[in-house]
């Protein structure tokens, strides 16, 4: 009798385990700061969410890729609330990422919003792209309304020694004769924290701007649970530096 107690506490410690490591939806809190060189700050706020249409089991994974690296198919949706001085404005963004199954193919399509309360704006993005290989994702895009400029992004997530992850990103646009893009990396210590650097740079006709667009990002993030996470991040240019907190948490 004892050995069958045992057996039935083991197996149910397995099973919740199981369902520990699962999550279907994931909900996040953010805050951020704008701030000018002489010009009036911004601070931003923002809710937004995620739902998968199968259980994203993290087991095997680092947590901030599990989602990724299972090829997972989802509808989100983020909200975004601008103060300034000068005025406020609202940002919205719906999207979708479908999967095709038993295949490398890959979809996706956002709705986006800006309204500043004088003037507003909405367009879809369409995304088209392949999945070759466990942890790799080629894209490209079309934006509504704008001829289709060569553009293409890709993601990798490389799984290291032990729990460690390293992942690389960028994309790059060929606009006329200029070109813009960004890179980054994000390297994962274990499975719950990681840190990352990003740099952009946008091409601008004008020479006096062209700083404005090139950006340095560094960041990091940490789970205290499987379920609960928290990120930062510090981002500067020539005349602006943006720094913001999200908080995660799974379902």
């Amino acid at each position: 009798m004892k050995k069958q107690l045992l057996t039935l506490c083991i197996t149910l410690a397995a099973a919740h385990q199981v369902i520990a490591e699962e999550y279907t939806i994931e909900a996040s809190a953010s805050a951020g700061n704008i701030s000018f060189d002489g010009g009036d700050d911004i601070v931003e706020m923002g809710v937004g969410g995620t739902a998968y249409w199968s259980p994203v089991d993290t087991s095997g994974h680092v947590l901030g890729e599990a989602a990724f690296i299972s090829r997972s198919s989802n509808i989100s949706g983020e909200y975004f609330k601008f103060d300034s001085d000068s005025g406020d404005a609202d940002g919205l963004i719906i999207g979708a990422e479908y999967y095709i199954p038993n295949s490398m193919y890959y979809v996706g399509l956002d709705y986006m919003r800006f309204d500043d309360g004088s003037d507003s704006d909405d367009v879809l993005l369409g995304t088209v792209g392949i999945t070759p290989m466990e942890g790799l994702l080629v894209t490209t895009s079309y934006l509504e309304g704008d001829d289709y400029e060569l553009n293409f992004a890709g993601k990798y997530v490389a799984p290291l020694n032990g729990d460690q992850a390293l992942s690389l990103y960028g994309d790059i646009e060929r606009e006329d004769d200029d070109v813009n893009y960004s890179i980054g990396a994000d390297f994962y210590f274990n499975r719950f924290a990681s840190a990352g650097i990003e740099y952009a740079d946008v091409f601008s006709d004008d020479d006096r701007l062209r700083d404005l667009y090139k950006e340095i990002t560094v960041k990091g993030e940490y789970f205290f649970t499987e379920k609960a996470s928290l990120s930062a991040y510090y981002t500067a240019a020539e005349y602006s530096d943006v720094t913001g907190l999200q908080a995660s948490f799974r379902f």
